[in-house]
C-alpha cells in the first residue's frame, strides 16, 4: 500500500510539472505573438525602409530609353550590359524615388516584353487619343467633304436604299494607322517615368558599386510606386522573381510611412505567347 501511494504520488508530481512546463511555453508564445506585437521579419523590413541608400545607389532608366529599339536592352539575355556595361549603366539616372520596379525573367524573349510594356504604358492613351483624332477627321469629312482628297472619297451605294453617291473613307482607312502610331509612339512624351531596370541601375562593372546595389534592392523596392511584373511561363520558377515579389509586398504592408496599401497595384502584363514559350521551355 505504502508503494502504491508512492508511485502514486510521483505520477501526480511528473503531471504537475508537465502541466507547468506547458503553462510557462504558452505564456512565453503568447507574449511573442501578443496583438500588435511585429514578428522579428517585420522588424527587419522596416528598418531596411527606413535605411537611408548610399548617394547614386537609387537609380531609375526613363521609359522612352527602356523602350527604345523595341526593347533591345532586353535583348540575348542581357547582352548589352556585358558587351557595354558602361554605356548600360549611363542609361539609368539617379532619382529620389522610381515610380516602377521591373521584375521579369530572363529566359523570357525580348519581343514579348516589349509588347507586354507597350500595353501596359500605351494601350490606354493611343485608345483615347485615336478616338479623338478620328472624331477630329469624322467632323471634317461631314463638314467639309468638298475639300477632302480624291483618294479620301469614293463612289458607293448607300447600305440603305442602295443610291450611287459619293462617300468618304478617310476615317476608315486611317483608324488603324492612326491607332498604332500612338500604341508605338506615346512613350517617348513620358521621359519623367523612371524605372528600375537590374542591369542598367546597379554596375555590372565596379563590384563595390555592385554589391551596394544588390545589397540595396529591398530599399529600392521600398521607394518603388509599382512593381511592374512581366510574368511568363517560366517567372515563378525563378527565385529573383519570387524574391522580388514578396519583397515590395512585405516592404509596403509593413512601411510605416504613410503611403496606401499598394499590393493590389501590382501589375501583371501576362504575353499569351510568352507564357507558351515558358511552358515550352
Amino acid at each position: 500500500a505504502a508503494a502504491a501511494a508512492a508511485r502514486r504520488d510521483r505520477d501526480l508530481a511528473e503531471e504537475k510539472a508537465i502541466r507547468e512546463r506547458a503553462a510557462r511555453k504558452e505564456g512565453e508564445k503568447s507574449a511573442l505573438l501578443h496583438a500588435g506585437a511585429p514578428r522579428s521579419d517585420e522588424l527587419t523590413v522596416a528598418k531596411l525602409a527606413s535605411s537611408k541608400l548610399s548617394d547614386g545607389v537609387l537609380r531609375g532608366i526613363p521609359l522612352p530609353t527602356l523602350m527604345r529599339g523595341a526593347g533591345r536592352i532586353f535583348a540575348e539575355n542581357g547582352e548589352a550590359a556585358r558587351r557595354d556595361p558602361r554605356g548600360t549603366y549611363a542609361l539609368s539616372v539617379p532619382t529620389e524615388s522610381l515610380d516602377f520596379f521591373v521584375s521579369h525573367s530572363w529566359r523570357c524573349p525580348r519581343i514579348f516584353k516589349y509588347l507586354a510594356l507597350l500595353v501596359h504604358f500605351n494601350l490606354r492613351r493611343a485608345t483615347k487619343l485615336s478616338v479623338a483624332v478620328l472624331f477630329f477627321l469624322w467632323s471634317y469629312a461631314l463638314f467639309y467633304f468638298d475639300d477632302l482628297p480624291s483618294w479620301g472619297r469614293f463612289e458607293g451605294a448607300m447600305p440603305v436604299d442602295g443610291v450611287l453617291c459619293v462617300q468618304s473613307i478617310t476615317v476608315a482607312i486611317s483608324s488603324v494607322p492612326i491607332f498604332l502610331f500612338f500604341l508605338f509612339f506615346c512613350h517617348v512624351f513620358r521621359s519623367d517615368v523612371r524605372l528600375f531596370l537590374d542591369i542598367s541601375c546597379i554596375s555590372q562593372e565596379d563590384e563595390a558599386q555592385k554589391q551596394a546595389g544588390i545589397s540595396s534592392l529591398g530599399a529600392i523596392l521600398d521607394r518603388s510606386e509599382t512593381l511592374l511584373v512581366l510574368c511568363d511561363g517560366s517567372y515563378w520558377s525563378r527565385l529573383w522573381c519570387v524574391l522580388a515579389g514578396s519583397t515590395y509586398a512585405t516592404c509596403h504592408h509593413t512601411s510605416s510611412a504613410p503611403r496606401s496599401s499598394r499590393c493590389d497595384r501590382c501589375v501583371f502584363e501576362v504575353a499569351v505567347f510568352a507564357k507558351r514559350h515558358g511552358r515550352e521551355r
